[in-house]
């Protein structure tokens, strides 16, 4: 096995999410998680997958009891969350792996909570965390257990 060079990459991309999105594994605790935090908040996944392919993402998130609601972007996040947030009126929190979308959902959004969440160490090790981001986690119950705090402050807050 060789690395693939980064011209190649757009080339494989596509057709890896074609084939592989419905068989792609959960993080550990992804699904505990969500469930568990789906019970105070609306879950949304906001993903850069081809537009295409987000039949694929929802039966692959079906299947793993996962059912909340699928929206497909392509560029940087950070319009897509305003839009989501303009009906919204509570806490939001932000979670992606991709510094560009946290730059840009931070700016657009300044009061989301963005999660730079990068659970895989090889990655963890060369990526680096935006400044932008409120918090780095690592792990599932590391993110559970900051979005269930803030939650409380937001609440005592309102009180």
């Amino acid at each position: 096995m060789k690395p693939v060079e980064n011209m190649d990459m757009s080339k494989i991309m596509p057709d890896f999410f074609s084939s592989e999105t419905e068989n792609l594994e959960l993080v550990k605790n992804t699904k505990k998680v969500l469930q568990r935090l789906s019970k105070f908040l609306q879950i949304v996944v906001l993903t850069n997958l081809p537009h295409k392919d987000k039949g694929k993402r929802e039966i692959a998130m079906i299947k793993n009891n996962l059912n909340f609601p699928v929206i497909t972007n392509s560029g940087v996040k950070g319009e897509a969350v305003k839009k989501i947030l303009n009906k919204i009126n509570a806490a939001s929190f932000f979670i992606d792996d991709m510094p560009l979308n946290i730059d840009s959902v931070s700016k657009e959004c300044p009061e989301t909570h963005c999660i730079h969440f990068l659970q895989d160490e090889r990655i963890n090790k060369l990526m680096p965390t935006p400044k932008s981001a409120t918090i780095k986690l690592n792990n599932w119950l590391d993110v559970e257990n900051y979005i269930m705090k803030n939650l409380e402050k937001d609440i005592d807050k309102k009180n």
